[in-house]
């Protein structure tokens, strides 16, 4: 097994103890230990995965309850689920593409969740983090529009060429955000 293997399989196990702990949390047998898994941003990233495609809808309650782990872990947490809605939002449109609609309708999905958890945090919290993101969608279509990088260029803007989201893919993750 390669070390790629192992990242995924480690990934994979975070995941799976993610949604145990979010089944503990939202069954009201554990307020803490879900707060104290989400520690780095690979367990942000392992937490967003269990929570957001997880096969049930989330009641108002178990939203309530993500919404405050979100507040507490805000550094750690927002930036996660603003770069999950970009994803999401784009593998809506590449699903389209390869004519995988059950694949498009399930990132759509995860897409709304991620944009209504966005919404109902509180402003001050998500808006710098949201809006940082719109310049680096803005920049990264200057970018291939121009075929140069761009002074400068954030952390997010660098992202988006690593996953190497289209003009049209940028453009569905802008009209999520």
């Amino acid at each position: 097994m390669d070390r790629h293997d192992n990242q995924r399989s480690s990934f994979v196990e975070l995941v799976e103890k993610a949604s145990l702990l979010i089944a503990e949390r939202f069954s009201g047998s554990s307020e803490s230990r879900l707060c104290e898994f989400v520690k780095d941003p690979e367990t942000a990233r392992a937490f967003f995965v269990a929570f957001l495609t997880a096969e049930s809808v989330p009641t108002e309650s178990e939203l309530a309850k993500i919404r405050s782990l979100v507040v507490v872990r805000d550094e750690l947490l927002v930036p996660v689920l603003v770069k999950n809605l970009v994803m999401s939002s784009t593998m809506v449109l590449t699903h389209s593409r390869n004519g995988d609609f059950s694949g498009a309708d399930q990132s759509r999905r995860v897409a709304f969740l991620c944009r209504d958890l966005i919404e109902s945090l509180p402003k001050e919290l998500v808006e710098p983090r949201v809006e940082a993101m719109k310049q680096a969608i803005a920049d990264r279509r200057s970018e291939i529009q121009t075929g140069r990088k761009a002074e400068d260029r954030s952390d997010l803007c660098a992202f988006l060429e690593r996953w190497r989201y289209d003009q049209e893919q940028l453009e569905e993750a802008a009209g999520y955000l």
